[in-house]
């Protein structure tokens, strides 16, 4: 019995027993499209450790959300970055330009890129330092012009910033400025709509 075979190594080969098989090299590269940034600013952090390691709590207190695809602003105190041990799991509510409101659940990892500890007690949380921090947010929207969110992978990075001073965040809140991040989504554009 003749079985096709693929060899380790970079240039596969793979026998001629199924004639519709393809290399590995035939599938589309993953493109991605930017749709929208959010500059989300926090004011206090509540940590604690646990026998798991260190957890953290930490409100949104503002922020603004721009870009080709959504606009709106980050509903204040409506969630939080619940951060432990690098892995990041953020809830908060979003409202769209046109009043829409929309559920946003991060997920990710956030750790100094040099692995070096952060001190807990720095006020600028770590500074403006280089941080590995990516994220696959999911959504949750009313059925309407936003519910693309639903059913969209997206994925994004961040950077963190110590007392930022985003003029359209600082007119909103600043007394409450202590810390802040920026999150660039994109997403991978679908050949056709799921319904």
């Amino acid at each position: 019995m003749n079985r096709s075979r693929v060899r380790p190594s970079s240039s596969a080969t793979v026998t001629q027993t199924n004639p519709d098989a393809k290399h590995l090299d035939v599938i589309e590269p993953i493109k991605l499209e930017y749709v929208f940034q959010i500059k989300i600013d926090f004011s206090e952090r509540v940590s604690f450790k646990t026998p798991n390691g260190r957890r953290a709590y930490v409100p949104a207190v503002s922020g603004v959300i721009e870009g080709p695809r959504l606009q709106g602003i980050v509903v204040p105190h409506s969630g939080a970055d619940y951060a432990g041990n690098g892995r990041l799991n953020a809830h908060y509510m979003l409202k769209a330009s046109d009043g829409t409101m929309i559920y946003i659940n991060n997920t990710g990892y956030l750790y100094p890129a040099d692995n070096k500890p952060i001190d807990r007690n720095d006020p600028s949380w770590g500074g403006d330092r280089d941080f590995y921090f990516r994220i696959t947010p999911v959504f949750d929207t009313p059925i309407g012009p936003h519910d693309w969110l639903t059913r969209t992978v997206i994925v994004g990075t961040g950077k963190r910033h110590a007392n930022r001073s985003s003029p359209a965040i600082a007119n909103r809140a600043p007394a409450m400025r202590k810390g802040g991040i920026v999150v660039t989504a994109t997403r991978m554009p679908s050949a056709r709509r799921c319904t």
